[in-house]
């Protein structure tokens, strides 16, 4: 029956349409001209405590690539990036060096809490921390994907790269739920268990977008790594099988040689 069961598989890999590919992605041109921006309608749940998380995809090179930005009247409250420079909530946390190589998708999470800690987690592992600031998160700005929220675009900023499932939580997400959100992999829809996500990507693809700003679907991404993860699991099955019939055989043999030795 588990033979079977491997030749069935093997024969019919997953497709597109066994996957979660409901929202796409979105791809970002190389200028400064290319963003998001949009006012949120509610910032108030993320005044005292949040964690900000996405999928992206450094494919630029500029000094201070900004992914996410959320400034109030000249202050800038929440600022992200992609090369570690940005993670930054009142209070800067250079960690550059120790994010992703570019052209690598990954997973980033920022968390605060007002007079806490404010933490950064690289694929579900934390990799720094530093106290946070008591100041909480004000209201009534303006978000940008891509860029400063500014109207002066800098080139400096330019994110240039690739992002997906940005969602804001309005708690601080815990290591252990970072992680599942993590190894639950881009295709999968873990973050909307959360009824703290209260800045959703589905909503953010609904907004404003300036220049070279175009979706594009991750189902070819879910696929390869569905039949990633459907040949580690026959791997594994053929191993386990392979010592299963090993076992049995010695213990045929063990058996015949007591039979031989009691004639």
């Amino acid at each position: 029956m588990l033979i079977w069961t491997i030749l069935l598989l093997s024969q019919h890999p997953p497709t597109a349409a066994d996957t979660d590919t409901n929202s796409p992605a979105l791809s970002f041109g190389r200028t400064s001209k290319d963003y998001v921006q949009f006012t949120p309608v509610d910032m108030r749940p993320f005044t005292s405590s949040f964690t900000v998380c996405s999928w992206m995809k450094r494919l630029n090179n500029e000094r201070y690539p900004i992914a996410f930005h959320y400034r109030i009247s000249g202050y800038n409250e929440i600022v992200v990036g992609d090369n570690g420079y940005y993670n930054h909530v009142h209070k800067k946390l250079d960690l550059r060096g120790k994010f992703p190589r570019a052209g690598e998708w990954f997973h980033h999470c920022l968390s605060w809490v007002a007079g806490g800690m404010q933490r950064v987690y690289i694929n579900g592992v934390e990799i720094g921390n530093t106290t946070a600031s008591q100041y909480y998160v004000g209201v009534g700005g303006k978000i940008a994907l891509g860029n400063q929220v500014q109207g002066s675009k800098r080139k400096s900023y330019i994110f240039g790269g690739q992002l997906y499932k940005l969602n804001m939580f309005s708690e601080e997400l815990s290591a252990s739920q970072i992680r599942e959100m993590s190894q639950a992999g881009m295709c999968s829809d873990v973050e909307k268990k959360y009824a703290t996500r209260k800045l959703m990507w589905e909503q953010i693809l609904t907004e404003q977008r300036y220049g070279n700003v175009t979706e594009f679907s991750i189902q070819d991404i879910c696929c390869k790594n569905a039949i990633r993860t459907l040949k580690a699991k026959l791997n594994e099955t053929e191993t386990e099988l392979r010592m299963e019939t090993r076992t049995r055989l010695n213990e045929t043999q063990t058996e015949l040689a007591e039979k031989n030795s009691r004639l």
